[in-house]
């Protein structure tokens, strides 16, 4: 799953990219690949019954939220495999 969200963001990160938000062409395919990383990352939440709920400001960017996100997470798995 990390790997799935690392590269959402790599994805996120590139449509900030100059160079890429002038190429529709390559937006639609950073779009699709998202979409699909997107709808497979859901897969695996609800077969490991991953349900968690965290109020996040509207204000809060993407790479915000991942970065808070993935602390949670590490320390979650720290406090389980500790």
């Amino acid at each position: 799953m990390a790997l799935i969200e690392a590269e959402i963001e790599e994805l996120d990160n590139m449509y900030a990219d100059p160079a890429i938000s002038s190429d529709t062409a390559k937006l639609m395919e950073i779009h699709t690949r998202k979409e699909a990383l997107s709808k497979e990352l859901d897969e695996l939440y609800d077969k490991w019954g991953i349900n968690i709920i965290i109020p996040i400001p509207k204000t809060a960017k993407n790479a915000e939220i991942r970065q808070f996100l993935s602390v949670f997470i590490d320390k979650i798995t720290y406090m389980e495999y500790k």
